[in-house]
């Protein structure tokens, strides 16, 4: 416990006191649903605005303010994710004696320091997207399934209902905890031990969890369930917000995809993850008759049963579409916790062999014998996996903290980091201040050459919430994208971000937007800046600057008009 209250408070002083980074669109687009509370939005549920509201309600509209609930969000995951671990390593057997107790404390030490290592965990402590509130509730509702189905806790079905309830707020695939839930129940039936009301609980955890549907599906309902065409089009699949061509579907069925989506999960969590595959092993041989884990196997399988859904799931789309690494980032409130717990076995193994070892006396050459894998003390393949965990999880955390340093060191002779091809793309999150004052600048000098008001317009929804943050006074800033055969976005839902709005009729505009859109239809005359200096990704996303005067409104898009912008 003192461990995550120090990581919390160090995070809180990271973020408050030396972060160099700028909001990132997601963070900024979620800081303009928080300026608009409403039930749901176009794309996911209230939760996340929610939160940011809460911060920037005791901060202010800063970066910090935006962010100042994620280390609270990723300390509860580590508190219910290590609680978890130990309550699964006491398995169901009880009262305990003291040499389980301190095995038990250790597995709890050891998780709590895997879900700290894993560097994709490390990255949503400290920025403000779904994922890290969505862990949290994940691993919440994970540690109450288990005090509901194997401690026999009444209060646990209340906490489980409330957990899924919230974590669907934030990500709709919360409800991908549920068949995990209900697998492990399956496989591990003769072994429950729920108290003898779980049936009247359990409809009181189902009603519970209902109610977090209920905003996104009444706001949907009186939407034209706009989430659902938004999903869709995330597949790429008909009646999907995504135009198609040809109205096909836009599916592409392709084996490597898996590999990759695979291989990315390695680089998000680190050797962490192969140390909980190694445990998802010894559960999967224990099943099969291989192997015997004792009492250790149920909480093992439980922690294995409530990540396999999720992954199962993201798998079989990257077969068909292009998945992203951290779709399925809620495996991992389960999983890397249960890697902790194998490595928590695997060191104290280790440690014992290193006592034997030293108790070995010397030979003639007054050295003892060659016993390690690397080295002459005893090894373990499992214990090499750990402590290269920690030093993996050690550096990302350090880089991570100033990865700008490393840009403008580093990054000059090896490109890991930079704004073009590299890895770790240090754009997303830099630069949008410095072009933010720069358009507030063109913006001064069109309304001097005009005498007019001029708004501001960007063809993607991340650019203009990122604007609409730096900018001076936070002004409303236009999304052009679905004016332009592009997606929906949620600044066609809101009221005041309406380009059909007749009060902009006439007026000046700058443009933030493609070299190979062309909006000269929607104006009376349109100039272009060409690529900014400021924007530090204009020339390779082909981003311009464009002047319009007397602005006439966009026309329909056509039915084959563009694509995703």
């Amino acid at each position: 416990m003192v461990f995550i209250v120090a990581l919390l408070a160090a995070r809180l002083v990271y973020l408050g006191a030396f972060c160099p980074y700028d909001l990132a669109e997601d963070e900024a687009h979620y800081w303009e649903w928080a300026r608009h509370l409403d039930w749901s939005y176009y794309s996911k549920g209230p939760g996340i605005a929610l939160a940011i509201k809460a911060g920037t309600a005791i901060a202010g509209n800063t970066e910090f303010g935006v962010r100042l609930l994620m280390p609270v969000f990723a300390a509860i995951t580590m508190f219910a994710g290590a609680a978890l671990a130990r309550d699964a390593a006491n398995g169901g057997t009880f009262p305990l004696d003291a040499a389980r107790r301190r095995r038990a404390a250790r597995v709890s030490t050891y998780a709590a320091a895997s879900i700290a290592l894993a560097p994709m965990l490390q990255v949503v402590a400290l920025l403000s997207t779904i994922d890290g509130p969505y862990l949290a509730c994940w691993a919440c509702a994970a540690w109450a399934a288990w005090r509901a189905l194997v401690r026999g806790s009444s209060s646990a079905w209340v906490a489980l209902g409330v957990s899924v309830a919230a974590g669907f707020l934030f990500k709709y695939t919360m409800l991908l905890f549920v068949p995990g839930m209900l697998l492990f129940a399956l496989l591990a039936r003769a072994r429950l031990r729920p108290s003898r009301a779980w049936k009247p609980l359990a409809a009181v955890a189902l009603v519970l969890a209902a109610l977090g549907l209920a905003p996104v599906a009444v706001w949907n309902s009186q939407h034209e369930w706009v989430t659902v065409r938004h999903l869709l089009g995330h597949l790429g699949l008909r009646g999907g917000d995504v135009p198609l061509a040809n109205g096909a579907d836009g599916l592409e069925w392709n084996l490597l995809e898996p590999i990759k989506f695979l291989a990315e999960q390695v680089g998000m969590i680190g050797p962490v993850l192969i140390l909980a595959v190694l445990a998802a092993v010894e559960v999967l041989q224990r099943r099969a008759g291989i192997a015997g884990l004792g009492e250790d196997y149920l909480g093992k399988l439980f922690l294995a049963a409530c990540a396999l859904p999720i992954l199962a799931f993201y798998v079989l789309v990257a077969l068909a579409k292009e998945a992203e690494g951290n779709w399925a980032l809620g495996a991992y409130a389960t999983l890397v916790p249960l890697a902790g717990w194998y490595a928590s076995d695997a060191i104290a193994v280790y440690r014992a062999r290193i006592a034997a070892w030293l108790a070995t006396p010397p030979g003639p050459d007054g050295k003892r014998p060659w016993a390690g894998i690397m080295r002459r003390r005893p090894e373990t393949a499992p214990q090499m996996l750990w402590h290269t965990a920690v030093v993996y999880g050690v550096i990302t955390a350090v880089l991570g903290a100033r990865i700008d340093l490393l840009s403008a060191g580093l990054g000059r002779v090896l490109p890991l980091v930079g704004v073009h091809s590299s890895p770790i793309p240090l754009h997303r999150i830099m630069g949008a201040r410095r072009l933010a004052e720069k358009i507030e600048s063109v913006r001064h000098e069109l309304a001097a050459a005009t005498g007019l008001e001029p708004f501001v317009v960007c063809q993607h929804y991340g650019m203009a919430s990122l604007m609409a943050f730096y900018m001076p006074g936070h002004p409303t800033v236009y999304c052009s994208s679905a004016k332009l055969g592009g997606r929906r976005t949620q600044y066609d839902m809101f009221s005041h971000t309406d380009l059909d709005d007749p009060r902009l009729l006439g007026r000046p505009a700058v443009i933030l937007g493609s070299q190979d859109t062309d909006v000269s239809a929607a104006f009376g005359s349109v100039d272009s800046l060409g690529f900014l200096p400021e924007d530090p990704v204009a020339e390779r996303k082909r981003r311009i600057v464009l002047l319009g005067r007397d602005f006439r409104g966009f026309a329909p898009p056509s039915a084959d008009a563009g694509k995703r912008p």
